[in-house]
């Protein structure tokens, strides 16, 4: 049986292995064209191994060049092709995605018409005058078809037309979204016809040895949306007329919660689909599935097993681009975990910023932060082993500097060992279990369960320090009864009883309600805000507030709290029109969730020391385990540079 890492071939394109680095938008481009940041990007995954590199949507109409990627004009192939030479000379494959919008334009962002196929109320636009014509359909194939030939031309080694996501080839596909009575809708079959004249103009651009993909959506997650059984039809039918490989995603826009999923979402859950998929087509082409394929052991099971051809491995090679020869040399606990967060890759590409990456402060700046040794070696001392002073002095040790590092409690971690305690956060245990692991081999003086104070430190007269004491729970005055914690020391464990309040409806006291629900608690959550968890990443949150609703949470919005009795009664004060204060029934614990502030009691004593000192993370301001990270790097990375 093939293997994870056997050669693949589609159609005359020799691949190295079966994974594949799918087409993740990344708003590098330079006015639409591909830059030297997505060189560096793509070239760093290339060289530590991966067989095929997809660049991302790439519009295929005049638009408005920007940080989206383009292929309307003649003067964006050199770009491409210096991307496509930087994968190329690390002996890697490069494919691009040609995608038009449809009814997901946006003419004010990108310049792009909307195209309708028809006129879905509810779902598009309503314009008739938005509906493509026949001669508009024509005009949209010979723009592809041009796309294609600048691909071509920059050495670019397959094209994938973007069929998935509810964007324009998937609004011919799907029932939901044509209801044309030409030849262009109504049966299966005429849905097909734009999408197979496309793959034929595509064809006679390109000749018969050239590999052309598509991406489907196997389930849109929508009512009248394609399905696996459509999908089995439209699948028999491009294998029919020429295709080379299909790949699969999932959802669209209304349903785009799936299509790029967070952790609460099982891992490779689109295989069993592809599989059938595969099945049903007998293997006449490559298949390639994705949906969270994080672990080398899934990703090798699918191929061997026969289910796909080939994976797709997204943001785990985003948080670590040597996932693969990781993998291939039976070192996959040293392999960066991705958190599924979404919240500095997605997040960042919804508010039109370059991807980064939470755990992987070197995501798309890999030209800004090579991999290279300090100019001049230091003495570092990091006080704090959080997520931010452990990457911090993995960076310094990795520069070359002398280490040491500083922990208050017996472990390191911070509040990673706290992080991974509510439903689906297991990988923060594996994140910080990577980074200790890290710090151990490093040759970093360790000193755990020892607090460090300005005479331990000036004693290794230090060249710099680090202080990431982290942050301390807000715990307001009303809440200093014997009933109170902090959420953070529920979640490590201590005793509470059955009935709990929780005060702060942001993510932690959210993801703390469900922790307590699962274990039996009754929980009310008491929020002053209009919503919960609203800093919580909009996938994330889409998912959780259904469960929590199901788990049986009580919420109270709108609402502050005034005080707490020492018999564990709560008084509150609704926020409407008309103020009340209501007294909430008996609680035996209250879980505080307020937030947190900076723990930095080091400050003032380092900065009369004469030393030169960095404040990183939470103790100088608070932010999410990626924000600790990254500041962990950045300012670890400086060390040593010429000033």
């Amino acid at each position: 049986m093939p293997t994870l890492f056997s050669p693949l071939r589609i159609n005359t394109l020799n691949l190295k292995n079966r994974i594949q680095f799918p087409p993740i938008s990344t708003n590098f481009a330079d006015a639409g064209e591909a830059s030297a940041i997505h060189a560096a990007y793509h070239a760093e995954r290339a060289a530590f191994g991966c067989g095929l590199n997809m660049v991302e949507a790439t519009f295929p109409e005049t638009t408005r060049h920007n940080y989206r990627m383009a292929l309307d004009d003649d003067r964006l192939v050199p770009g491409l092709r210096r991307l496509a030479d930087a994968v190329h000379a690390h002996g890697g494959a490069l494919g691009i995605q040609i995608q038009h919008h449809g009814r997901c334009a946006s003419p004010e962002g990108t310049g792009c018409r909307k195209r309708l196929v028809s006129v879905v109320p509810g779902l598009t636009d309503d314009d008739p005058d938005l509906v493509m014509t026949a001669a508009e359909i024509r005009h949209q194939i010979d723009i592809h078809v041009q796309a294609v030939r600048r691909a071509v031309e920059a050495g670019v080694d397959l094209v994938e037309l973007h069929g998935a996501h509810g964007y324009l080839i998937a609004q011919f596909l799907s029932p939901m979204t044509n209801r044309r009575t030409d030849a262009y809708g109504g049966s299966p079959e005429r849905r097909l016809r734009f999408p197979l004249e496309l793959l034929r103009a595509v064809r006679e651009e390109v000749g018969p040895d050239y590999p052309i993909g598509i991406r489907l959506s196997l389930d849109e997650k929508m009512p009248g949306g394609l399905d696996l059984e459509q999908n089995k039809f439209i699948c028999s039918a491009l294998v029919e007329h020429g295709i080379d490989v299909i790949s699969f995603s999932a959802a669209v826009r209304e349903s785009y919660e799936w299509a790029i999923p967070p952790a609460c979402v099982p891992e490779g859950w689109l295989i069993q689909g592809v599989a059938a998929i595969r099945r049903h087509i007998r293997g006449a082409v490559p298949v390639v599935a994705a949906g969270r394929i994080v672990s080398p052991e899934m990703a090798e099971a699918i191929v061997r097993e026969g289910m796909s051809d080939m994976v797709g491995i997204g943001r785990a090679l985003i948080a670590d681009p040597q996932w693969i020869a990781k993998s291939q040399n039976q070192n996959s606990a040293d392999i960066t975990p991705c958190l599924g967060c979404n919240a500095m890759c997605i997040r960042r590409l919804e508010q039109g910023d370059p991807i980064r990456c939470a755990v992987n402060p070197r995501a798309g700046r890999e030209k800004l932060f090579p991999d290279l040794p300090a100019d001049v070696r230091r003495r570092v001392v990091i006080v704090g082993g959080g997520p931010a002073g452990m990457q911090a002095a993995i960076t310094a040790a990795r520069r070359g500097h002398e280490v040491t590092l500083f922990e208050k409690q017996d472990r390191l971690g911070g509040l990673l060992n706290v992080a991974d305690k509510p439903p689906f956060k297991e990988r923060y245990a594996l994140l910080r279990d990577v980074l200790a692991a890290r710090i151990r081999r490093a040759g970093i003086r360790l000193h755990l369960d020892t607090e460090a104070g300005p005479e331990e430190i000036a004693a290794l007269s230090p060249d710099a320090v680090i202080l990431a004491t982290g942050s301390l729970p807000v715990v307001p005055d009303f809440c200093r009864s014997g009933r109170t914690i902090p959420a953070e020391r529920f979640l490590a464990g201590a005793p509470a009883g059955k009935k709990l309040v929780i005060l702060g409806g942001g993510s932690v006291g959210c993801e703390t309600a469900e922790y307590a629900a699962e274990r039996g608690h009754e929980v009310t959550i008491v929020e002053m805000r209009s919503e919960l968890a609203p800093d919580m990443e909009w996938r994330w949150r889409r998912f959780l507030l259904p469960r929590l609703q199901k788990s049986g949470v009580t919420t109270l919005l709108r609402t502050r709290v005034l005080s707490v009795e020492k018999d564990g009664s709560v008084f509150v004060r609704t926020c409407g029109r008309q103020p009340e204060i209501h007294r909430l029934k008996q609680f035996d614990t209250i879980v505080v969730a307020l937030g947190y502030r900076p723990a930095n009691a080091l400050k003032t004593a380092l900065e009369a020391s004469g030393h030169t000192v960095f404040f990183i993370g939470d103790c100088n301001r608070g932010g999410l385990v990626g924000d600790a990270i990254h500041a962990g790097f950045e300012t670890a990375y400086a060390l040593g540079q010429p000033s």
